[in-house]
């Protein structure tokens, strides 16, 4: 298997993730499910999914991905109160989630980057920019945008993750 390779920058040249990169898809909508999964994979990310936020939340403390795709609306425990629990965990805080939503009022981009989000992104899922909004998080990795909970402003923390189980 290749690595993944980002979209070309300005200067022409792709930058190499290390690979492979596993990536939970936490959606309970099937169609949306199957297209996220079917182009990730086509891009040579591994991919695991879960159809809500319980079961999200469990297979990321099971399988410790690289990083998440959350929607927001789920069954039963919403997307944010995943991420909440997501992030009040060590074994899963610095894990990149990005939010994947509906809804797009900034009071949604707000809710999700407070709960712990690094992304947002709109459905229905633009696939030219899926990509490079999961490469852009993975390249950051080893560094967290955080929006710090007391002064609503944006902190870099350099993070070191859990070990992935064999």
């Amino acid at each position: 298997m290749t690595s993944p390779v980002t979209p070309p920058s300005p200067s022409g040249k792709h930058k190499i993730l290390p690979a492979p990169k596993v990536i939970l898809v936490v959606e309970d909508n099937a169609m949306n499910l199957d297209l996220m999964t079917s182009l990730l994979e086509a891009h040579d990310f591994t991919v695991i999914s879960a159809r809500n936020g319980t079961d999200g939340v469990d297979l990321a403390l099971e399988q410790v991905p690289d990083l998440i795709l959350m929607d927001v609306s789920l069954p039963g425990m919403n997307g944010l109160e995943a991420v909440n629990q997501l992030k009040a965990h060590p074994v899963t805080e610095d894990i990149p989630v990005v939010a994947v939503t509906a809804h797009a009022l900034a009071n949604d981009r707000r809710a999700a980057f407070r709960a712990g989000c690094v992304a947002f992104m709109t459905k229905p899922i633009d696939t030219r920019t899926l990509i490079k909004e999961i490469t852009n998080v993975l390249l950051q990795e080893g560094k967290t945008m955080r929006l710090s909970r007391t002064s609503g402003m944006y902190k870099t923390r350099r993070t070191t993750r859990a070990p992935r189980k064999p």
